[in-house]
């Protein structure tokens, strides 16, 4: 069993190395074509973006139930085409009140009352 362990130390140690002569000599690996599209519809989907707390909270209240207007504030385009589209069942209702909880709780505002989202 100490064997395999060593040999694990080993390889991670080996894999550390590795990565430090590549970053050393500026070899830098592409990444493969489903990562890319991975990464790009994620892109699309939502770009962090600094926006105040007390407007997007505002936003939130008054108008979010209905249109997502907190998330057109904030750039997710995407979502708040699903806002506007599940309005009617409520379900956008119940996604305004979580996404008022995650910004209550989860999201610190920086000296000028920013938050990144």
């Amino acid at each position: 069993m100490t064997d395999q362990r060593t040999d694990i130390g080993r390889l991670i140690e080996l894999e550390n190395e590795l990565a430090q002569l590549k970053k050393e000599n500026g070899i830098v690996e592409k990444t493969s074509l489903p990562v890319r599209i991975i990464d790009f519809l994620i892109s699309l989907i939502h770009e962090p973006k600094k926006v105040s707390r007390r407007q997007y909270i505002v936003l939130a209240l008054t108008l979010g139930w209905l249109c997502g207007a907190h998330r057109w504030y904030s750039g997710s385009k995407v979502w708040a085409v699903i806002y506007l589209l599940t309005a009617w069942t409520g379900i956008a209702a119940a996604m305004t009140i979580v996404d008022l909880v995650l910004v209550w709780l989860k999201y610190e505002p920086d000296e000028n009352g920013m938050i990144t989202i």
